[in-house]
Order: structure tokens, then C-alpha cells, then sequence
């Protein structure tokens, strides 16, 4: 979650973006693994982040907590399935 001063940051309770900029989601703009010491150092970072959110799978970020309320791995779940055309017989 993206905090600020150790704390969350979210919407206010019952505030909701249904149009403007924030309607397809929110941008931080780059962020910097250590601070720049002038704005013309930010082209000469090799390591940079966004924080990107929005209401599509690929802007949403699911995570599991152990009862210690640690973040724990999770391993997807993968299946292939395959069929064969109809005028040939299965392998």
C-alpha cells in the first residue's frame, strides 16, 4: 500500500472518482530509489518506480498476510488445456 508519513493513503470515506483525471486511475509520475539533489539528476537514475492504480486486474495489487501480518508468496495456479481438431485423433 502507498503510505504516507507511515500512513495509507486512500480516498476519504464516501468519495468516489467517476470522471476527470482520476477516473481510469491514478499515476504517481517516477519515483527514486534515493533522493536527487537536483531535478536534472532524475535523467541519470538507473533505478526508478511508478505507482500506478486503477480499476482494471492489471492496475490492482492482491497480496496475502500470514496472522503475524507479514506479506506471504503466492504461487498462481497454472492450467493448460489443450484439445485436438476434430478430424484428428488425440496424441
Amino acid at each position: 500500500m502507498l503510505t504516507l508519513g507511515g500512513q495509507p493513503v486512500r480516498l476519504a470515506d464516501g468519495v468516489s472518482v467517476g470522471q476527470g483525471p482520476g477516473m481510469f486511475g491514478f499515476d504517481c509520475g517516477p519515483l527514486f530509489a534515493s533522493p536527487l539533489a537536483t531535478l536534472g539528476d532524475a535523467a541519470s537514475q538507473t533505478t526508478t518506480y511508478q505507482w500506478t492504480t486503477g480499476a482494471n486486474d492489471w492496475n490492482q495489487l492482491r497480496t496475502v498476510k500470514d496472522s503475524g501480518g507479514r506479506l506471504r508468496a503466492v504461487r498462481p495456479t497454472v492450467v493448460i488445456h489443450l484439445h485436438a481438431p476434430r478430424d484428428r485423433q488425440p496424441l
